[in-house]
């Protein structure tokens, strides 16, 4: 499957949660036509997101069966990481969420900007 099929798969199972997002990362700058290889997928939620986050995501049909494991963050109220696979080449593949981060403006601004 290709980088753009699974972000396609992901960002629908973002939205059957429920979450609002925005897309950042490697597949974020792949918009403005920078090839940046990436084995993540990061994304920007309002703050309100973040609580009962992985029990919205294990709704989603694509994370309903499993595969979903939250990993513990050293920014618990900022970010929060999933694992949901490992790749043909043996990476992890993770769901990463910033709920705030002092190099962003609020989520609510950038929500309004979006492309």
């Amino acid at each position: 499957m290709s980088a753009t099929a699974r972000l396609l798969e992901v960002t629908d199972a973002l939205a059957e949660a429920g979450c609002r997002f925005l897309i950042m990362g490697g597949h974020a700058v792949r918009y403005y036509g920078i090839d940046r290889k990436t084995f993540d997928f990061d994304f920007f939620l309002s703050a309100g997101e973040a609580p009962d986050l992985a029990n919205r995501l294990r709704r989603a049909r694509l994370f309903s069966q499993g595969g979903l494991t939250a990993v513990e963050s050293w920014r618990g109220q900022d970010f929060q990481r999933f694992q949901i696979g490992v790749l043909p080449n043996g990476k992890e593949e993770w769901l990463e969420f910033w709920f705030q981060n002092h190099l962003l403006a609020p989520f609510a601004e950038l929500y309004q900007r979006r492309e």
